[in-house]
């Protein structure tokens, strides 16, 4: 029934250690705790494990077995651990789970956000946090995976930065009355000081979809570059209010040719070399779009008819402005003239 509390150079830091043994190796500088091990630091970090090895040479604490931890809205587990207290890196190295249950200071309420992965590490320091190996990340109906991600975050200011994705990146969200894909090889998010998020840029073999009523779109490049604008007061989501694409683009785009409740729709598929696309306030509807290089525009009705033909327009490039919703085209300029 160890009972073991050490503290540390700076007033006020300690750690208590519950366990039901202890051996401490005193050449080796080795203190072992085995039995319901329960660790507790006066920073608020809380670890339980079976057992755990503490090296003081090295100021390393290590455990083979399943452990578990919380530091305030943050807990997660795994199987073994490092962690070098003197670098402030942390190790999980098996079957890596963090939970984040209010990832948003700024909005109470919000939905946590869970991590998993084959294995996850974390530098204080640098703030860096990587998982490893079939990473997933779900909040609500958003979810993401990839064969690797890292999250950055600014070490003065402990607000997030970025994430990185890399390997077979996915993203997908459910939303009222809107569903939205995005799959690449690899994918950046990029955040503002406001922690909104404000560029994703998506790169190798890039594809997006966006499933919303009465503007469904769909678009495909090498690299594509979506930049985000905050939504409204008390509005949580962010609006869409660009996209960029490098390499050969198809961008479709399905119109209600009739109004927003006509049953009679049209295709609109545009094709170039690059494409550089403006969006609304409401970041639903295309307000203008700009296509570089070997330009096609391709309007398909459905159904085709005698007074409903396909019609294919070419040129080095062209500019379409859209009317203000439902997405068609209300002026057309091809090359320039």
């Amino acid at each position: 029934q160890v009972d073991l509390t050490a503290y540390g150079d700076q007033p006020g830091k300690s750690i208590h250690i519950l366990a039901e043994k202890g051996l401490w190796d005193q050449p080796q500088s080795i203190v072992t705790f085995t039995g319901n091990v329960k660790v507790a630091s006066s920073e608020g970090l809380e670890v339980t494990t079976e057992t755990l090895r503490y090296e003081q040479l090295n100021e390393l604490a290590a455990t083979d077995q399943p452990v578990q931890f919380r530091r305030a809205d943050i807990s997660g587990s795994s199987v073994g651990a490092l962690l070098y207290a003197k670098t402030k890196n942390l190790a999980l190295l098996k079957n890596a789970v963090l939970i984040s249950a209010n990832p948003d200071p700024n909005n109470k309420g919000g939905l946590p956000v869970e991590i998993r992965s084959e294995s996850a590490n974390y530098s204080e320091p640098d703030g860096v946090a990587r998982f490893t190996g079939n990473c997933t990340v779900v909040q609500g109906e958003k979810s993401a995976k990839a064969d690797a991600i890292a999250i950055v975050i600014d070490p003065k200011t402990k607000k997030l930065v970025r994430v990185e994705m890399r390997g077979n990146s996915q993203l997908s969200a459910q939303e009222k009355e809107k569903t939205s894909e995005m799959q690449s090889r690899d994918m950046d998010f990029h955040f503002d000081e406001s922690q909104h998020l404000n560029l994703i840029v998506a790169l190798g073999s890039a594809r997006a979809k966006s499933l919303e009523q009465n503007a469904p779109r769909e678009i495909a490049a090498e690299k594509i570059e979506a930049v985000y604008q905050p939504g409204k007061p008390g509005d949580k989501s962010n609006s869409l209010k660009s996209v960029a694409t490098q390499g050969r683009t198809t961008m479709k785009i399905v119109v209600p040719d009739g109004g927003p409740d006509s049953k009679t729709i049209s295709e609109r598929v545009i094709e170039a070399d690059s494409v550089q696309t403006s969006f609304r306030d409401d970041g639903k509807y295309i307000s203008r779009a700009e296509a570089s290089g070997n330009a096609i525009l391709t309007v398909t009705p459905k159904p085709i008819s005698g007074a409903a033909e396909k019609k294919i327009l070419k040129a080095p490039g062209f500019i379409a402005d859209f009317q203000d919703s439902g997405n068609a085209i209300k002026t057309f300029i091809a090359d320039g003239g």
